[in-house]
């Protein structure tokens, strides 16, 4: 594939020889340090790194000079002529070179589509050896090509950002006074996606676009019900559309539990027939005739309901790493506008770069996830729930101190406290169970004070989170007062 005149056009846009400004010469480096270009010729491949190097030390592009001297000082002779070229190329910035840019990467995606759909043909008609060294290994039939190209289709999309990640701080004061204005004006714009409970979102207003909250618990102790009572409260209060990865509960468990909650719904509170169903019964079969007829009201209204978000389920019967969860959910939010996404749980999700350590391993998929808070849709960004889980050694230390867990009480992820901007756990003892309650606790809140710790109600036949009223009251049954304390979580 010829693309020597458009890379060098490239790569003349981040050096300094004249005909481009500095200020140009910054951004053009900065739009290519961030988009996702195949060096095919290794002397383009050492000129940029000996340019990242110089950036990364000066923060500034070097000079024509200098490159020259430095490789003719090392007698790299091919890399020396292959900057007389680059030299001579026409100089682009802004509009120009953005365009350039995008052009080059179109090509060589679709070069590499080419070779990927060949492939995906060969695995599924004779099978394929793919990958090197403790990677390599045979695939054949269709499910393994599907599941290849998938995986591989992922890495072919840009992860050029939509949005400014670079800039003089001080520069930037008009533009700080312009979103306080705009925040001003427009409060709620700055409130991100709210769990449902006071004590939580006067505090941490929701979780907002570019964020990773992660929310972790003990085996049994509400971390799937957390991340579903998040989303439920979403869709039918603020018809947010959400994306849930179920890596533990298959589709038709988690279905038959949305649904149950949906009887809990306000709207059926003053009704003196609609009680709230229970899961379990509705698992087994065993409702009332009564109940069933309730139950096809529920039901009904949830399909129905044009006022309420889209509730998408994805539990793949398959090893899935970030990149095939954030490739799949980006597919999604092609269709709907994508609010929120939940992944449960992250110690099941497969690390993108294999690795013999486990700690290793798992906390690259803590830093991936924030990486797709933060660069979905191609910088647009996304809240993002990671659910995870507590470690025998944390249950025991909470269970010693009132219910409150410390951070290293995640198993073998010490990167949450790195890459998580929320942080939150929960918590039950059997006390707590027979009197329907949870402890909530908030571990980490980068952006805002930590909530204090928090009792949270939950009705375990239909795995509803509620909000309790006043402390040390108990739950109240009343159906006024259930109004009160059971919203649209």
């Amino acid at each position: 594939m010829e693309e020597a005149p458009a890379v060098k056009r490239l790569l003349r846009g981040t050096i300094d020889w004249g005909g481009i400004s500095r200020e140009g010469l910054v951004a053009n480096y900065n739009k290519l340090r961030t988009a996702k270009v195949s060096w095919l010729q290794s002397t383009d491949r050492k000129i940029f790194k000996y340019v990242t190097d110089f950036f990364n030390q000066e923060l500034d592009v070097p000079s024509g000079k200098v490159l020259v001297e430095f490789f003719t000082k090392i007698d790299d002779i091919e890399t020396v002529e292959r900057l007389k070229d680059i030299c001579a190329a026409t100089p682009y910035e802004g509009a120009n070179y953005s365009h350039v840019l995008r052009t080059i990467i179109e090509d060589q995606q679709r070069a590499s589509l080419s070779a990927l759909l060949k492939d995906t043909l060969d695995i599924s008609q004779k099978g394929l050896v793919v990958g090197e060294g403790r990677d390599k290994q045979r695939l054949e039939g269709v499910k393994e090509a599907i599941l290849h190209f998938q995986r591989k289709a992922a890495d072919l999309l840009t992860e050029q950002a939509n949005v400014k990640t670079r800039a003089n701080v001080r520069e930037e004061a008009p533009e700080a006074w312009a979103d306080y204005e705009k925040a001003h004006a427009a409060p709620e714009a700055a409130v991100g996606k709210l769990f449902g409970i006071d004590e939580i979102d006067a505090v941490c207003k929701g979780a907002k676009t570019g964020e990773l909250w992660l929310h972790a618990a003990y085996t049994g102790e509400l971390k799937s019900v957390t991340g579903l009572n998040w989303c439920y409260q979403l869709i039918t209060r603020y018809a947010t559309n959400v994306f849930f990865v179920s890596l533990e509960m298959p589709l038709v468990q988690i279905r038959n539990i949305v649904c149950v909650m949906h009887s809990t719904h306000h709207k059926w509170l003053r009704h003196p027939s609609y009680k709230p169903l229970q899961y379990r019964k509705v698992r087994d079969g065993e409702l009332s005739e009564e109940e069933k007829a309730f139950y096809k009201i529920v039901l009904d209204d949830f399909y129905v309901n044009e006022d309420y978000g889209q509730f998408e389920v994805w539990s793949p019967d398959h090893d899935v790493t970030m990149n095939d969860i954030r490739a799949a959910a980006e597919a999604y939010a092609r269709n709907v506008d994508l609010g929120f996404l939940v992944v449960d749980h992250g110690g099941i999700v497969s690390p993108v770069d294999k690795h013999k350590d486990f700690n290793i391993a798992l906390n690259s998929v803590i830093r991936d996830a924030k990486k797709l808070a933060l660069h979905f849709n191609q910088g647009a960004g996304m809240a993002v729930l990671l659910l995870f889980q507590i470690n025998r050694q944390g249950k025991d230390d909470a269970d010693k101190n009132d219910g409150r867990y410390k951070l290293r009480a995640l198993s073998h992820a010490n990167e949450a406290e790195r890459s998580a901007d929320v942080v939150t756990t929960s918590y039950l003892n059997e006390q707590l169970r027979q009197d329907g309650r949870a402890r909530f606790c908030n571990l980490k809140n980068r952006d805002n004070p930590l909530f204090e710790p928090v009792l949270i109600g939950i009705d375990f036949a239909t795995r509803r989170l509620t909000q309790v009223v006043g402390a040390g009251e108990g739950m109240v049954s009343g159906p006024d007062e259930v109004e009160t304390i059971l919203r649209d979580v």
